[in-house]
C-alpha cells in the first residue's frame, strides 16, 4: 500500500482547473480517487453470519427476529456447523426443516459438514488424545494444557462424533440421502456446503490428515452432483500462516497441494485475533495466492468476549470499527470474497458474548457499528494505508481510521459521522475514525 498522503484541496483545485473541469468547495480527496480510477477497481465483499452449532436453530422463535433484521439490512448468508450432533436425531428429517427456517428469509445457508452421524466409540478416545498432542505444534503446550484438551474431547464426545467414518461408502450413501431430503424440501437451491470445521485443530477433528483427505474426496464426490457451491476446509487462521511447523504439517501440505482446490472446490478458513496470534498485523506476511476468492467462514474482532472482559466492552464501542477496518485491509489485500461473522446470536447459558444479537434477540452496539461500515463498502471499496491512517473509499462514503493522530479536515472535509464526541477538531485521535460523504 502507498504511504503518500492524499492530495489536499489546493492540489485538487489545480488539477481540475488544468483539465478544464468545474469544481466546488465540496470536492474531496475521495471524489478525486473515484474519478481517477475505474469502477472495476472496487473490491466486492459479501457478508454473512455464523450461528455456530447447527442445533441452535432448533429454537426457531429465538432466531426469527435476528434473521428478519439481517435480511432487511441486506445480509444474505448464514452458516451453521456440526449438523449431526446426537440431539439432531433423526438427522434427515430435521436438517432440511431448520435450513428452511433460514432460507425463507431469502438468505442462503452454508451447511458446514464437520462431524459424522455415528456414535463415538470410547475406546478410540485415549489413543487419539495421546497421538494428537504428540504433534510438533503442541510439544511446548505442557502437561496442564494437554490434560485440558483431553477433558474437552471427552466432553464433546458425549454429544458429537468427529472421528472419521469407518465406512466411507456408507457415509457417501448417507450424504446422498441428505441431499435428496434437501431436494424434497425445496431448500437445496438456497444451500451451499462447506467440508470440515478447523480439522487441523485436534479438539475439532479426531483423525489424521490422510483420513481427512479421504473424507473430502468422498464428500465432494457426492456434493458436486448438486451443482451448488462447495468450499473446504475452515482451517484455523494459523493454518494459513507461513512458519516452520506449518510447513511440516500434513494439513498445510494438503491445503497447498490438493488438486480439487484448482478445480471446483473453494477454500475457506477462520481468522481470529488472539488464539495464537498477537494482532491483525501478524497476518500481513501471508502471501498465499489460493486465498483469492476464498471465504472466511468464522471471524470476529476478538477471539473471545466473555462477560466483564475489556474485549466485550471494546467490541460494543466505536473501537469495533477500528478493528473491522484492519480486517477489511486483510480482505482487500487477499481479495477475500465473503466473510461470516461468528456469531449471529448469543446462547442462554453459554460462555462468551460474541453474538451481534443478545439472548433475547436484541441487536447490540457492535451490530450497529457493523452496519455503519457496511454502508460505506456496500457497492465495493478501495483501500489506502500509510503510517497514519487506513482510508476505506466506498462509492458514496469514505471511512478514515487513525493509526496515529491524523489531520483530516484539510484532506477530506467535514465528517458525517465520527467516533469522537466532537466534530469540530481538525484531527482524528489515534484509534478513532470518521465517515465522510463523498
Amino acid at each position: 500500500m502507498g504511504k503518500t498522503r492524499p492530495l489536499g484541496i489546493l492540489g485538487i483545485l489545480i488539477f481540475l482547473l488544468l483539465t478544464g473541469e468545474k469544481c466546488s468547495e465540496e470536492t474531496t480527496n475521495s471524489d478525486s480517487l473515484q474519478k481517477a480510477e475505474s469502477q472495476d477497481d472496487f473490491h466486492q465483499l459479501e457478508f454473512g453470519m455464523s450461528v455456530g452449532f447447527f442445533k441452535y436453530l432448533k429454537n426457531q422463535d429465538a432466531y426469527e427476529g435476528p434473521l428478519k433484521r439481517m435480511a432487511n439490512d441486506g445480509i444474505r448468508h448464514v452458516r451453521g456447523n456440526d449438523p449431526f450432533t446426537t440431539d439432531m436425531q433423526p438427522y434427515l428429517k430435521k436438517i432440511p426443516t431448520l435450513i428452511e427456517s433460514v432460507t425463507k428469509h431469502d438468505i442462503e445457508f452454508l451447511l458446514s459438514i464437520s462431524n459424522y452421524p455415528y456414535p463415538v466409540k470410547p475406546a478410540h478416545i485415549q489413543p487419539w488424545v495421546a497421538k494428537a498432542f504428540d504433534r510438533p505444534e503442541y510439544a511446548s503446550k505442557g502437561k496442564a494444557r494437554k490434560e485440558k484438551y483431553n477433558r474437552q474431547i471427552q466432553n464433546k464426545s458425549k454429544w458429537t462424533n468427529r472421528f472419521p467414518p469407518e465406512d466411507l461408502d456408507a457415509y457417501g450413501d448417507f450424504l446422498e440421502s441428505l441431499v435428496n431430503k434437501l431436494i424434497e424440501k425445496d431448500v437445496l437451491k438456497n444451500t451451499s456446503f462447506e467440508i470440515g470445521n478447523e480439522p487441523n485443530a485436534p479438539i475439532y477433528y479426531w483423525g489424521s490428515a490422510a483420513e481427512f483427505k479421504q473424507i473430502v474426496h468422498k464428500t465432494h464426490e457426492v456434493l458436486k452432483e448438486t451443482k451448488r457451491p462447495i468450499v473446504c476446509c475452515a482451517f484455523t487462521g494459523k493454518q494459513v500462516m507461513e512458519n516452520e511447523w506449518n510447513r511440516e504439517s500434513d494439513f498445510y501440505q494438503f491445503s497447498y497441494s490438493e488438486p480439487l482446490f484448482k478445480e471446483d472446490l473453494g477454500f475457506s478458513f477462520h481468522l481470529y485475533q488472539g488464539h495464537g496470534v498477537g494482532d491483525w498485523k501478524d497476518f500481513e506476511s501471508i502471501e498465499h495466492d489460493f486465498l483469492e476468492g476464498s471465504y472466511i467462514t468464522e471471524t470476529n474482532v476478538y477471539g473471545g468476549m466473555a462477560d466483564g472482559t475489556p474485549q466485550l466492552e471494546k467490541a460494543n464501542s466505536p473501537f469495533w470499527i477500528v478493528r473491522f477496518a484492519q480486517m477489511l485491509e486483510f480482505a482487500y489485500k487477499h481479495k477475500i470474497e465473503r466473510i461470516y461473522f461468528h456469531k449471529l446470536k448469543d446462547q442462554p447459558g453459554i460462555k462468551g458474548k460474541l453474538g451481534f444479537f443478545d439472548v433475547k434477540g436484541k441487536a447490540k452496539p457492535s451490530y450497529e457499528y457493523f452496519l455503519k461500515v457496511k454502508s460505506v463498502i456496500d457497492d465495493g471499496y478501495k483501500l489506502e494505508r500509510n503510517d497514519d491512517y487506513i482510508q476505506i473509499v466506498g462509492k458514496k462514503k469514505t471511512l478514515i481510521v487513525a493509526l496515529n493522530e491524523t489531520d483530516y479536515q484539510s484532506n477530506w472535509g467535514s465528517p458525517s459521522e465520527t467516533s469522537s464526541q466532537t466534530k469540530t477538531s481538525e484531527f482524528i485521535p489515534k484509534d478513532e475514525w470518521v465517515i465522510i460523504n463523498n
